[in-house]
């Protein structure tokens, strides 16, 4: 009976094994990441000063033919919102009710934050009041993040991951049923 030798895996050999392992690993890590990364959003809860509001109204260019419209079935909230843009609800973030406008193509995310303690992220933000064409009291900030209240919930729209929709968030706003 011969005795076959197996020769022992030269250093290189393992080297390499090694570094395709790290290589995989790491496309892995990065996928999942880049699949769930949502941009944080750091939430401060305050409510904001009572204001007497400009009795202007925000107007818009914005097409809205097209636009479907997005009934909430836990809140009082109703918005009417381009066809582009899908609707996902979140509750991981703790005293946050979050409904999501986004796409992934460009990614494009319009977050509002619905509450009964307070606005989301706006305690250091100056803002400028008006009144929707619904005849809600608005706070505008930067035309990229707008807050309504009404009865006990705070209501956030935060356009900051969409800023190429400026123009649609604020027809949202506009139009939004809060009752």
């Amino acid at each position: 009976m011969k005795l076959t030798h197996h020769s022992t895996p030269s250093r290189s050999f393992i080297l390499l094994t090694f570094i395709v392992l790290c290589a995989v690993y790491a496309a892995l890590v990065l996928t999942r990441i880049n699949r769930v990364y949502e941009p944080e959003v750091e939430v401060v809860t305050t409510e904001q000063p009572t204001q007497s509001p400009q009795t202007e109204t925000i107007t818009t260019d914005v097409d809205t033919t097209d636009w479907e419209v997005y009934n909430d079935d836990q809140f009082p909230l109703i918005i009417s919102h381009p066809e582009s843009l899908t609707v996902d609800v979140n509750t991981e973030l703790e005293g946050y009710y979050i409904v999501d406008l986004s796409r992934t193509t460009p990614r494009t995310s319009i977050k509002i934050f619905i509450s009964d303690e307070g606005f989301a992220g706006t305690a250091a933000l100056a803002g400028s009041d008006f009144i929707t064409s619904n005849g809600y009291t608005a706070t505008n900030y930067d035309n990229i993040i707008y807050t309504i209240k009404v009865g006990e919930y705070f209501y956030t729209f935060d356009g900051t991951n969409a800023p190429n929709l400026q123009n649609e968030l604020a027809e949202i706003i506009n139009t939004v049923t809060l009752d």
